[in-house]
């Protein structure tokens, strides 16, 4: 049976509940990050209604060939709600701004305005960030070269192998990629260089400031940034967070 049919009977089923247990299934649709009582019908429906919807959507994107870009707006959303399901419920999923589709963790900052585009589930209704005072200038700043996301994440699988070969558990692991900006090295957390150009695949282009300042991609899709890292090369643990050179392989699309 295929999701979408499922989907449609738990609905229904929903539908006729007692009033209580409605009201935990439509509370369970309404904040789709959180995981539901074991006890309440209505709040577990919810829940696998969630589960249903996020496949359908993952389906929908594998089938249009942009199931890596939606993967890649996941982890994104996955972090928003992380960072900030308690203190600011209505940056914890997508939120509208601008004629865009937003997501933001404090990390990581990505604007959709394409429709072709399938974004993770909405944050609660609220007041978001002003994304536009940070994105403000970005564009004009000097340009910078990057690396290809699948060079990026092959090089992120080898130094994670390398790392539990070394008894490293996988949440102490976190590998640094150093990009060559005009200004100086610029350093990332490199699994958040990564989603960024996942997130926006067709990038044509991409700038930076100085040491400190964020990296920016722009595409047809939207465009999105990543804040840097404060690096210190004599007390970086090599094991832990290794450092990837990506002006190895910078593809020099990179045009302001």
């Amino acid at each position: 049976m295929k999701p979408e049919k499922i989907l449609e009977i738990i609905t229904r089923a929903a539908d006729a509940l007692p009033e209580d247990d409605r009201a935990l299934f439509q509370f369970m649709k309404k904040a789709p990050y959180l995981h539901a009582p074991a006890w309440t019908t209505g709040a577990m429906l919810g829940e696998l209604s969630n589960i249903l919807e996020r496949e359908i959507s993952t389906n929908a994107a594998k089938k249009s060939g942009r199931l890596t870009q939606r993967r890649a707006l996941e982890r994104i959303y996955k972090a928003t709600v992380a960072k900030n399901a308690d203190c600011r419920p209505a940056m914890a999923g997508t939120f509208e701004q601008d004629n865009a589709r937003c997501l933001c963790d404090g990390y990581r900052a990505i604007r959709i305005k394409s429709q072709d585009v399938e974004m993770p589930a909405s944050a609660m209704t609220g007041d978001p960030m002003d994304l536009s005072s940070v994105f403000d200038g970005m564009v004009s700043r000097p340009p910078v070269s990057l690396p290809s996301a699948e060079w990026l994440k092959a090089e992120i699988k080898i130094a994670a192998a390398n790392a539990r070969a070394q008894g490293i558990k996988p949440s102490r692991f976190g590998a640094i990629a150093k990009i060559q900006a005009a200004q100086g090295p610029v350093y990332i957390n490199a699994q958040y260089l990564l989603d960024m150009l996942e997130a926006i695949p067709d990038y044509n282009t991409a700038t930076t400031g100085n040491a400190y300042a964020p990296v920016y991609i722009a595409g047809a899709d939207g465009d999105a940034l990543v804040l840097p890292i404060r690096f210190n090369a004599d007390k970086n643990d090599n094991a832990k967070n290794p450092v990837i050179d990506c002006s190895r392989e910078a593809e020099g699309r990179a045009t302001a």
